[in-house]
């Protein structure tokens, strides 16, 4: 994933390193497997292959929506705009190219029918994120990256990775229109997220990494951690001892 304050490698890590999608096809998403985590998707994912900007990677995957005569979104030089129902429209404009000191673009990714909202990729100078706007309301939520959707898609997680600046997370929201709800959050201070798998509609594994092999993990770290939704409450607990990575990164 991207880093947000960080060296402009570290900040494109954000999608690179972090796991998005409902990814693969067994759910499972890498840390540092270059793009994945822009779109729910994979087969959008992999349409950035090849590409050494991670900014391109948004551009690359509007003009294929674009090309498939997408029915949801228009683009009109730096206006994004978004069909909602009922007829009516929410735009997203660009920052100017001559604007000093500041840098917002805004790229379609793709609609989530499971949420009924499009999945919009945002880039700046200090990184990216991810956002959903509600296609029935055009209301926003800024999410870490792209869903990670639970079996029965009643949930999703998304997560973050900053080991530089202690803000690595992994969230849990519960799928509600127009806006999904956060239900669970946890935000490490020694270890990033790595790879994260569904396996329940309550219960999911992450993987404890560093970024990409730049950070040790403290000794005595679970390889794993699984987090599950128990009597209507969510916790942690280890699932393996500290050691031998499950999942390690690849850059």
């Amino acid at each position: 994933m991207i880093e947000r304050r960080v060296s402009s490698l570290l900040r494109w890590s954000r999608h690179a390193a972090i796991v998005l999608g409902i990814a693969w096809a067994c759910g499972v998403a890498r840390a540092g497997s270059s793009f994945d985590g822009i779109a729910v998707t994979p087969s959008l994912s992999r349409v950035c292959a090849g590409l050494e900007k991670m900014w391109l990677c948004g551009d690359a995957i509007e003009r294929l929506q674009q090309k498939r005569g997408s029915p949801f979104f228009e683009r009109r030089d730096r206006e994004l705009i978004l069909k909602l129902r009922r007829g009516g429209a929410k735009t997203l404009v660009d920052t100017p190219p001559e604007t000093e000191g500041a840098f917002l673009h805004y790229r379609f990714i793709q609609y989530l029918p499971t949420l009924d909202t499009y999945l919009i990729d945002i880039t700046t100078y200090e990184g990216g994120s991810s956002l959903l706007v509600s296609r029935a309301d055009g209301s926003e939520l800024n999410v870490d990256s792209a869903p990670i959707f639970s079996p029965d898609r009643r949930y999703f997680a998304t997560t973050y990775v900053n080991l530089e600046e202690g803000e690595p997370a992994v969230r849990i929201y519960r799928v509600l229109r127009p806006t999904p709800k956060q239900v669970w959050s946890l935000e490490p201070d020694d270890w990033g997220p790595g790879a994260l798998r569904w396996i329940g509609p309550r219960r999911l594994i992450v993987a404890t990494d560093g970024l990409c092999g730049d950070v040790v993990v403290p000794p005595g770290t679970p390889a794993e951690i699984v987090v599950e939704e128990k009597a209507g409450a969510w916790s942690m607990r280890p699932r393996s001892p500290g050691g031998r990575r499950a999942f390690p990164p690849k850059c």
